[in-house]
């Protein structure tokens, strides 16, 4: 998952997974959704976040993260 969601912002990343946790809802008719037991309601998996990233996509360009970037190798973790 880490690799897929490269260059996303936590946003991102927040709204990618509240988008996901609707996949098992969003295959229920309205019917089923008034009536449902909640720990009935399958389990959030990995398709569920695939789909999720077919409509949420990263809002940060990687030219628009160069600076801190760079910020980082002179200043970040790591820099001596």
């Amino acid at each position: 998952m880490a690799q897929l969601t490269a260059g996303y912002s936590g946003s991102d990343l927040a709204s990618l997974a509240r988008d996901a946790a609707y996949g098992p809802i969003r295959e229920l008719k309205m019917d089923e959704v008034k009536s449902l037991d909640p720990v009935e309601l399958r389990k959030v998996d990995m398709n569920d976040f695939l789909d999720s990233m077919k409509r949420m996509k990263k809002s940060v360009s990687p030219d628009s993260l160069a600076p801190f970037e760079t910020w980082n190798h002179k200043f970040g973790e790591g820099s001596g």
